[in-house]
């Protein structure tokens, strides 16, 4: 459930890693999982779930539970969380192009415009990207280039028609 890099265990005392699943290997590459084995900060949590956040003014206390029934509450200050690794993308069936897990299929020749003239997708929901922070960031960065262009042809194009409407 809770999702962290490596380097988090660097500037805190200690790490608790919740995982839904009983492993690691579906949703993070061997390295990151033999780096988060091998330090002695990050206590990993299988087959768990989040139970309980507690505190007054902030978080002081997380509480969560195993598939076995063993439960742990712990004083903690800040959770971090990966909500998983599919792309809430229902809605937009009979619109945009998905692919068969659900992620929006972009045009290879512009790779963030989708099916949709003027709609555009970037990161963890696109289909093809790396599903990582930075690349997101990168993809968002990059894409205002695109929208900025497609919303001057939408301006031009709109400039063009109105004067013969309006006769």
């Amino acid at each position: 459930m809770v999702n962290i890099k490596p380097a988090l265990s660097k500037t805190t005392a200690q790490v608790h890693l919740l995982v839904k699943q009983k492993d690691l290997s579906s949703t993070m590459s061997t390295y990151l999982i033999e780096r988060l084995q091998a330090s002695p900060k990050v206590q990993i949590y299988f087959d768990t779930e989040l139970t309980a956040l507690t505190g007054h003014e902030s978080l002081e206390k997380v509480g969560w539970r195993s598939a076995d029934g063993r439960s742990w509450t712990k004083p903690v200050r800040n959770i971090f969380v990966m909500i998983g690794a599919v792309p809430n993308t229902d809605w937009l069936k009979g619109y945009i192009r998905l692919d068969p897990n659900g992620y929006i299929v972009t045009d290879p020749m512009s790779p963030f415009e989708t099916s949709q003239p003027g709609v555009f997708a970037v990161g963890d929901v696109r289909a093809g990207s790396s599903k990582r922070v930075a690349a997101a960031v990168g993809e968002g960065s990059v894409v205002i280039r695109q929208v900025h262009r497609y919303l001057a042809r939408a301006s031009a194009v709109e400039a063009i028609a109105l004067p013969s409407i309006s006769k």
